[in-house]
C-alpha cells in the first residue's frame, strides 16, 4: 500500500475545521463552560473569539469587572451583588441564608435555621440541594469542581474546625452516605482551612501541617 507524503499545507487545511464550527453550536458549548474555559476560548482564533463575544452566558464573561456580593441594610435583610462596571445593584433573586463558599457563578448558602446547605446559581436561578439535618455550623464549603460538572465533591468544613464532612451529589438525601473527616485524629489539632487540589482534599491543621486525602479519603 502505498504511504501518503507528509504535507504541512494538507496538515493545515485538516485542522482548519475547528474555526469553522457552527455559530450555534460553538454558542452551546460556550454557555456550558466556566469562567476559565471561557478565556481559553477566547484565545483560540479569532472567529470563537467572535462567537464567544456575541454568545449570551448565564453570568458575564471573565472580562468583566468583578462582581461584589453584599449585604443589604436593615434587619433581616438578604443579599446583593454589586457591579462595580455598572456601579449599581443587579437585579438577581438571592436566597435567604448565609453564604460561606461560591464556584463559578455558583453560591454556598448555609440555612442556619434548618441545618441545611445548598448551592444557588444567581444568574441562572439554579439551585442544587447539597446536605439536610447537619450536625454542626458551617464556616466554609469548598467544591471539587462546579455542579454542573459530573462527579463533583463538596467539603463542609465546621465552625469549631474539628470536622469536615465530604458530600457527594448522590448521597444529598441520606447522612450515613457521607463521609467525616475528624481533625482530632490527625493528630495535628483542628483545621483552619480546606480546599481541593489535583482531585485531592487538603486540610491546614492548627499546627501548620498540611494533609492531603485521596479519593478514597484515606490521608497521605
Amino acid at each position: 500500500m502505498a504511504s501518503i507524503p507528509y504535507s504541512p499545507r494538507r496538515r493545515q487545511t485538516e485542522s482548519s475545521a475547528w474555526p469553522d464550527l457552527p455559530p450555534e453550536l460553538l454558542e452551546k458549548v460556550f454557555r456550558s463552560l466556566d469562567p476559565l474555559a471561557r478565556v481559553a476560548v477566547r484565545l483560540a482564533c479569532s472567529s470563537w473569539r467572535s462567537c464567544a463575544r456575541a454568545a449570551p452566558a448565564p453570568f458575564p464573561a471573565p472580562f468583566g469587572a468583578p462582581l461584589l456580593l453584599l449585604r443589604r441594610q436593615g434587619s433581616g435583610a438578604g443579599l446583593a451583588v454589586f457591579s462595580l462596571r455598572r456601579r449599581e445593584i443587579l437585579p438577581f433573586s438571592l436566597p435567604a441564608g448565609r453564604c460561606c463558599g461560591q464556584i463559578g457563578g455558583w453560591l454556598a448558602m448555609a440555612s442556619d435555621g434548618d441545618n441545611a446547605l445548598a448551592l444557588c446559581n444567581v444568574f441562572s436561578g439554579e439551585s442544587v440541594a447539597v446536605a439536610r439535618a447537619l450536625a454542626f455550623p458551617v464556616a466554609k464549603v469548598v467544591l471539587s469542581a462546579p455542579p454542573s460538572s459530573p462527579g463533583w465533591v463538596a467539603a463542609l468544613l465546621s465552625r469549631s474546625g474539628r470536622t469536615v464532612e465530604l458530600v457527594r451529589p448522590d448521597s444529598v438525601m441520606s447522612a450515613s452516605c457521607r463521609t467525616t473527616i475528624d481533625a482530632a485524629g490527625s493528630g495535628h489539632g483542628g483545621f483552619q482551612d480546606v480546599a481541593f487540589w489535583r482531585g485531592r482534599l487538603c486540610a491546614l491543621a492548627d499546627d501548620g501541617a498540611v494533609l492531603a486525602y485521596s479519593a478514597n479519603l484515606c490521608a497521605r
